[in-house]
C-alpha cells in the first residue's frame, strides 16, 4: 500500500509535462547542477514506478518558453539505471508509462562526438538518428565484419516550432 508521500510525489511528477531523461547518472547530475535545481523526490518516495526505479533520483524544475502564451513548463529531471540502447529503451519505455510527461528529452548520448567543437550545455537537435548496435555479423573473406541495419528516423526542420505550438495548445487545455 502506498505512503501519502509516495502517492503525493506520483502526482507532483504527473503534474510535470516535460522530462529530461539522461543515460547516466553522472549526466542527471551535470544537468541538475546547471540548471540550478535543489528539488529532489527519491525513486522510493513515488508510488507505481517499475521496479528497478527505486534507486531514480528526480530534480524539479520550470521553464519559461520564449514565444510561449504559458508562464512556465514544468519539468524533472531523472536518468537510467542503466547504459545502453535496449535497457535506455525499455526503461524510460516503464517509467513514461506510468509518469506520462507530454513531452521527452534525451540528454547525453552527444558526449562521444568531441572532436566537433561541443561543449557541455550545447544543444544539438539531430536530424537523423540511427541505431548503430542494430544489424547482423558476417564472414567476408575469412574475417568477421558487422554490417549495419542503417534504418534513419528523420525529424523535419519545424519540430522546435511544433513543440512549442503544442505546449501552448496543451497549456489551454488545461
Amino acid at each position: 500500500m502506498p505512503t501519502q508521500l509516495q502517492i503525493s510525489n506520483l502526482k507532483t511528477l504527473r503534474s510535470c509535462k516535460l522530462c529530461i531523461i539522461c543515460a547516466k547518472s553522472a549526466e542527471a547530475t551535470t544537468v541538475k547542477t546547471s540548471l540550478f535545481l535543489k528539488t529532489k523526490i527519491s525513486g522510493k518516495d513515488v508510488a507505481e514506478l517499475p521496479p528497478g526505479s527505486s534507486g531514480q533520483d528526480f530534480y524539479l524544475g520550470s521553464l519559461t518558453l520564449k514565444d510561449s502564451d504559458s508562464d512556465s513548463l514544468s519539468y524533472y529531471v531523472t536518468s537510467t539505471s542503466r547504459q545502453g540502447i535496449q535497457s535506455f529503451a525499455a526503461q524510460s519505455a516503464a517509467l513514461f508509462s506510468v509518469l506520462k510527461p507530454t513531452y521527452a528529452v534525451h540528454v547525453g548520448v552527444c558526449a562521444a562526438i568531441s572532436n566537433r567543437g561541443f561543449k557541455c550545455e550545447d544543444v544539438i537537435l539531430g536530424e537523423r538518428a540511427l541505431n548503430y548496435e542494430e544489424g547482423k555479423w558476417e564472414i567476408e573473406n575469412g574475417v568477421p565484419v558487422f554490417l549495419a541495419d542503417v534504418n534513419t528516423v528523420e525529424a523535419d526542420g519545424e519540430s522546435m516550432e511544433g513543440f512549442i505550438k503544442e505546449v501552448n495548445e496543451a497549456r489551454r487545455d488545461d
